[in-house]
């Protein structure tokens, strides 16, 4: 588990020529790309597959088990989270 623990910022590697995540549309003064940082908070002691996830009744309707849905910004509700955290136990 973790947590976010940082407000947006922009992303650097978007004016770097040299990276994979150049975006010459991108200026300092509009970047197009945004990060925050993350900080750890728990380790689960068992690990919860997707496909553990996706036979769980109790997260019917989660974003991240939906179709096309990318991970990188999916919301979890709160009674979805504490279900995979009682999973993970």
């Amino acid at each position: 588990i973790a947590k976010v623990a940082s407000e947006p910022y922009p992303d650097p590697t978007q004016w770097d020529p040299g990276s994979e995540y150049f975006d010459e549309k991108s200026t300092e003064a509009k970047p197009r790309w945004w990060l925050v940082d993350f900080s750890f908070v728990a380790e689960f002691p068992n690990m919860v597959t997707l496909a553990e996830l996706r036979e769980q009744p109790q997260l019917e309707g989660m974003l991240l088990l939906q179709k096309g849905t990318r991970l990188s910004i999916t919301p979890v509700l709160k009674k979805h989270f504490d279900h995979i955290v009682k999973m993970g136990q």
